[in-house]
């Protein structure tokens, strides 16, 4: 095997593994924490909640479907970084 077909074939899967996980929860770190996120999805979000709450008298529903907005995001972003893994880690030991 060349030394460019062991970098692809085993270096590189062997490496993913070790850095897919961390990647994974920095990027929900960022997605929570996100300037961008902060600076406009939360505001327009928020006015809209408020707007429903004001034109409905109803700010605990409006406040909770956008909690629950956030958690879905979060946890799609979660779920697709677990299929990301196992899929590497199936990959690793078909191999193997």
């Amino acid at each position: 095997m060349t030394r460019l077909q062991t970098i692809r074939r085993i270096q590189i899967p062997e490496m993913a593994l070790i850095v897919l996980p961390p990647s994974v929860n920095l990027a929900i770190i960022l997605l929570k924490e996100s300037a961008v996120l902060s600076v406009i999805t939360v505001p327009e979000l928020t006015t809209v909640v408020s707007a429903i709450g004001s034109q409905q008298y109803a700010f605990l529903e409006a406040i909770f479907v956008l909690a629950v907005t956030y958690w879905v995001i979060v946890e799609a972003s979660d779920h697709l970084g677990r299929l990301a893994e196992r899929r590497l880690s199936r990959l690793r030991f078909s191999k193997a």
